[in-house]
């Protein structure tokens, strides 16, 4: 119902020929027996205001924790189907709000679960969420429904009402006795969540300043953000560097830290060895993100970066050598090759070490011969020219 009473009220506003015209999303999450016919329903109500359509369908790997993957893809397909430049509206209202800072409390969150979701929130590839119901009640949105709307035009989930999922038992068992109690506990905790993301905000000024002054360039292109320089992070207290972990993990993956992601982290960055430990967190946008300490950094990789290296190492395998005298094949870091511009020989692994190869990449190491004499060393799809002795 919030979905398509926020439509509804696009539909009264938006221009005709606007320069950046109206498209309805839908998701088929594939789980209830009804979807095909929800996806249906979704494609004639745009048609009947007249907007483009556009559905994705998603496939969900098991039951475990399943709100939480149902999630992640829907807004993954929905990105995919989004232009670079697009803004996402979404139907949230302030007791979707107020389920959040539950949540999150829930979670161990710090300030920046526990202010919610911003109305306006930029994405790192140029895409921006947009709730404009957010300062609304449910309250008011049903009876704004139930004014202008006919019951035909929405479809409810049998699913919002299973408590065995977190934000159901909290929306039907925990809050309603809260507001049983205290009739305005919604709105309290509502303007409580304001005024921490304004406090937030005037935080956010300082550690964004200092997070500039820890992150350094990878080198190597592998990773999807620049790294975080350990050493100048520890110049800090311990309170401004659980601060600037959280914004650096915030500026890449849009998602609060819980306190035991906060944790384990720690135990990545302080691990014996610098290749030692791993913190992977899934996102909406980029999947998969590794978080690994090597060469007094903090790295953050994806997995789709670790598919692609892992693609291309089978792929210069299997390709047959476009000269009869060229071949292509694995070798042991142990082996000893002289770069060109070297004076000395040395295993692959001191040379991967002096070039700041991380260890994650280090497998897929390829040598290439010229009439059985070494003539380049790959790696991670960079070619690296060996002096032909």
């Amino acid at each position: 119902m919030d979905s398509v009473a926020l439509l509804h009220m696009l539909a009264q506003q938006w221009p005709e020929n606007a320069k950046y015209p109206l498209t309805v999303l839908h998701i088929n999450h594939q789980i209830h027996p009804d979807a095909s016919s929800w996806q249906k329903h979704c494609a004639q109500l745009a048609k009947h205001y007249q907007f483009a359509y556009c559905s994705a369908a998603v496939t969900l790997d098991g039951t475990s924790n399943l709100e939480a993957k149902a999630r992640e893809a829907r807004y993954e397909a929905m990105f995919a189907m989004m232009q670079p430049d697009s803004v996402l509206l979404l139907g949230q209202h302030g007791d979707d709000q107020a389920e959040t800072f539950m949540l999150n409390l829930k979670r161990g969150s710090g300030t920046l679960g526990l202010s919610g979701m911003s109305r306006w929130q930029p994405l790192v590839n140029g895409q921006t969420l947009f709730r404009p119901l957010l300062s609304l009640r449910q309250t008011q949105i049903n009876d704004y429904a139930n004014t202008v709307l006919s019951p035909t035009d929405w479809i409810n989930d049998p699913s919002n009402t299973d408590t065995r999922f977190d934000r159901n038992f909290l929306r039907h068992a925990i809050i309603p006795s809260l507001v049983q109690r205290w009739p305005q506990w919604t709105d309290k905790v509502v303007d409580s969540m304001q005024v921490l993301q304004q406090e937030r905000s005037l935080l956010d000024e300082v550690v964004q300043e200092r997070l500039l002054d820890c992150m350094c360039m990878p080198t190597v292109t592998s990773s999807i953000a620049r790294t975080l320089h350990l050493t100048r992070l520890a110049s800090y207290s311990d309170a401004w560097q659980t601060a600037i972990l959280r914004a650096y993990i915030h500026t890449i993956t849009q998602l609060p830290m819980s306190q035991a992601q906060t944790d384990a982290l720690w135990d990545v960055i302080h691990a014996q060895s610098s290749a030692q430990g791993k913190l992977t967190i899934h996102t909406s946008q980029h999947g998969q993100l590794h978080f690994m300490r090597y060469d007094q950094q903090l790295w953050c990789v994806s997995q789709h970066s670790l598919d692609k290296a892992r693609a291309q190492y089978h792929a210069m395998l299997d390709t047959p050598s476009a000269s009869p005298t060229s071949t292509v094949s694995p070798v042991a870091l142990t082996y000893k090759i002289k770069p060109q511009g070297e004076r000395h020989h040395k295993p692959i692994k001191q040379w991967y070490k002096l070039w700041l190869i991380p260890p994650w990449l280090r497998t897929y190491t390829l040598i290439i011969r010229e009439h059985n004499v070494d003539s380049a060393l790959w790696c991670d799809a960079h070619l690296y020219p060996l002096l032909k002795e």
